[in-house]
């Protein structure tokens, strides 16, 4: 939005305020567009992500291969430092993958976590069990 103020009115200035008009309202099309190209950048962005995990994944021949590839994507995708991968075996969570993996600091793949350490975790698991 653009604001003018005057002190005086001048009944010849009609033809600017006309002016001002056409100018304000081609600025709003040209903001509504940049908000539009930026939202397809981010939609393209998104499915270009998508590519290239679906890519990676194909040419994936194992387990672990997979699941480096998935979390590597999903963790420039949402913007996280780390992300970890679980599959669930009765009371457990087994570790089945870590993004980046870091030398000794590293989760031990394979190991096993009490689902009852992480109550949160139990109770949206418990739910969608349900």
């Amino acid at each position: 939005m653009c604001t003018f103020r005057r002190s005086t009115i001048d009944p010849r200035d009609v033809g600017s305020l006309s002016l001002l008009q056409g100018v304000g309202q081609q600025v709003g099309v040209a903001v509504e567009n940049a908000n539009l190209f930026e939202q397809a950048q981010r939609q393209l962005k998104d499915i270009s992500t998508i590519q290239e995990t679906t890519a990676g994944l194909s040419a994936a021949l194992t387990l672990d291969g997979v699941v480096n590839i998935l979390l590597a994507h999903l963790v420039g995708a949402v913007r996280a430092d780390t992300a970890s991968v679980f599959s669930l075996d009765g009371p457990n969570m087994i570790r089945a993958g870590v993004y980046p993996t870091s030398g000794d600091s590293s989760p031990n793949i394979g190991e096993a976590i009490a689902l009852k350490d992480y109550p949160l975790t139990q109770r949206v698991i418990e739910t969608q069990e349900a």
